[in-house]
Formats: structure tokens, C-alpha cells, sequence
């Protein structure tokens, strides 16, 4: 399976009237985000079966649904142990997926980079809206490949 780490991309400040929760993408998020998702699709590989999991905080369901939709109609699941960091949880869940399957996972920092040095034993400094490919192959193990990592500039490259 590979797994790949989606950083939400730019977010409002965190203002006085709201949560943290609640804090939404900005018009330039989006703007930059749609840019990107050219290049992020060439790294996919588009015969695989593909599920987009996300963080339930605004930004990240708003960056998994761009990306979904992007993609082609994939359906959103909300995980939280994605916004918990308990990656444990996470790769129980995965392990029921198809072995071939790509899967999207739409979180936040510090709680990627920390996912990539567990899988990988290398720290990926994530950007807001950069991404990982890591191919997990043990389900009983935290242990994977990077096979790829991309900043979001290298993204809006690759078209």
C-alpha cells in the first residue's frame, strides 16, 4: 500500500472569534492548492485503487475535497486519529484496504513529518500543501519506503 501525507494547504489566521477548528483555507490556499494538483496527479499511479482520508478540521476536509474532486469523485472519510497523531490507529484502519490501494492522508503538522520519521526514519520538513509517498508493505509493521517527497513548489512544477 502506499501511503501518501497531504499537508492541508494555507490557512486563515486563527482570529479571536473562532477555533482552531474552524480556521478554513484561504483564497490564495485554493488558488496555489488547485495549481499543484497537475503535478501531484502525475505522481499517481491512476490504475490503483485510490481512498482520500482527511484530519476532521475545515482545512484539511477542504484540502482532501479539492483533492478528491481534482482526482476524479473519490469520497472523503473523516478520520480522527489523523488530528490525534496516533498513527497506530491509522494503519489498523489502513490495513483493511485493498493491498494495491493509494491512500491520501490529509493532515497537519508537526504530526506528518513525526508519521514519516516512524515509517521511514527520515523527517520530512512538510510545507503547507507538500506531500509523501511512502510504500507501507507489513501491515503488522510501522515500517515503510519513502518513494517520494514533494514540496509544494516542486508540485506546481511538474505540470
Amino acid at each position: 500500500m502506499q501511503l501518501i501525507f497531504f499537508r492541508h494547504g494555507i490557512a486563515e489566521d486563527l482570529k479571536p472569534d473562532t477555533t482552531d477548528a474552524e480556521r478554513h483555507l484561504t483564497v490564495r490556499g485554493i488558488h496555489r492548492l488547485r495549481d499543484e494538483l497537475p503535478g501531484f496527479k502525475r505522481l499517481l499511479d491512476r490504475s490503483a485503487p485510490l481512498a482520500v482520508w482527511s484530519s476532521p478540521l475545515c482545512r484539511a476536509l477542504e484540502t482532501a475535497q479539492i483533492l478528491a474532486d481534482e482526482i476524479g469523485s473519490v469520497k472523503v472519510r473523516t478520520v480522527p486519529a489523523i488530528l490525534d497523531g496516533d498513527l497506530g490507529e491509522l494503519l489498523r484502519f489502513a490495513a483493511y484496504l485493498e493491498p494495491s490501494t493509494q491512500l491520501i492522508v490529509v493532515g497537519h503538522e508537526p504530526t506528518l513529518g513525526l508519521w514519516s520519521q516512524a515509517l521511514t526514519g527520515i523527517t520530512l520538513p512538510f510545507k503547507k500543501a507538500a506531500a509523501a509517498a511512502i510504500e507501507w508493505m507489513d501491515s503488522q509493521v510501522p515500517h515503510g519506503q519513502l518513494v517520494w517527497f514533494c514540496q509544494p513548489r516542486t508540485l506546481r512544477r511538474l505540470k
